[in-house]
């Protein structure tokens, strides 16, 4: 039985939906789908109504839910149990890192760390943002960089600044607006507009940039992958937002990247929970990076 498929399956009770409970997991909604459908065939009945729009469990899915959940807790005690022992037997820091985390030079700095720090092992997580302040603050890392927005208002975590970004338009080389050295976020009322999907905390800094410029954005797409956000610019399906850093990727000689006027930061972080003491070797990774973090 795949535990990774039973927390999936707790995933889209918690969220009431499929496809909220995809986005929060990263992955498609048909894989989720077929997850749960390899589940299923396992326990030997089905887990939700399909008759139904709405996530429905069946009796048999209300009966599992309880043991499921405490399955879940079970295995996330067990590599919580086991890490804690390697840490006492191996030094050893455990980062978590959003997606694009090359484009901020934290890959870069982690490895300056090493460098210096030769007996120490870092092992690095990649992390969507959504409920990362939770899971700093369960353990399930030692620090984490961010978005200073998932750890606003948190008293239980402490934070301090790493890197800055802006977002930029990605537009068709064909299409009018490419002619302008900038682009006014008010001209884009009318115009199809790509974002990155909802996990990631651009698509809330793109969302709100447009609604205090006075409308509500016409999303023609929103997506994780850079390559397919891309490729729909350069067949001219919209204009997508995109933070600076991540832009300067593009590799299509038909897409351009402009300036927005006005824009809108974004803001990444160190973070790390105050309720908990790190280790000497996470300590020691927190003042390398706070004292080193690189220029803007």
């Amino acid at each position: 039985m795949n535990t990774k498929y039973i927390f999936e399956f707790t995933q889209i009770v918690e969220h009431g939906s499929f496809s909220e409970a995809a986005h929060e997991l990263f992955i498609s909604q048909s894989s989720l789908s077929k997850h749960i459908h390899a589940l299923e065939e396992y326990l030997g009945f089905r887990l939700f109504d399909r008759s139904s729009r709405k996530v429905q469990l069946t009796t048999e899915g209300k009966i599992f839910l309880p043991f499921a959940e405490i399955i879940c807790d079970a295995e996330r005690n067990a590599i919580k149990t086991l890490r804690d022992y390697g840490f006492k037997s191996k030094k050893r820091v455990v980062i978590a890192g959003l997606v694009v985390m090359s484009f901020y030079g934290i890959l870069t700095d982690i490895d300056k760390f090493q460098q210096v720090h030769l007996d120490i092992d870092v092992e690095i997580i990649e992390h969507t943002g959504n409920s990362i302040a939770k899971s700093l603050e369960n353990g399930d890392f030692d620090i984490a960089f961010h978005d200073a927005q998932l750890f606003a208002n948190n008293p239980k975590i402490d934070t301090v600044h790493y890197n800055d970004d802006y977002l930029v338009a990605a537009v068709n080389k064909e299409h009018h607006l490419a002619q302008e050295d900038t682009i006014k976020v008010e001209s884009l009322k009318e115009e199809r507009l790509i974002f990155v999907d909802k996990p990631n905390p651009i698509y809330n800094i793109s969302l709100k940039l447009c609604q205090d410029t006075g409308f509500t954005p016409n999303t023609s797409f929103t997506g994780v992958r850079l390559e397919n956000i891309f490729e729909l610019v350069s067949l001219n399906k919209g204009i997508a937002f995109l933070s600076r850093k991540v832009a300067s990727s593009n590799k299509l000689n038909n897409v351009y990247i402009k300036e927005l006027s006005p824009t809108a930061t974004r803001n990444i972080v160190m973070a790390r929970a105050n309720s908990k003491k790190l280790s000497n070797e996470a300590e020691k990774f927190w003042n390398y990076i706070a004292a080193h973090r690189i220029p803007n």
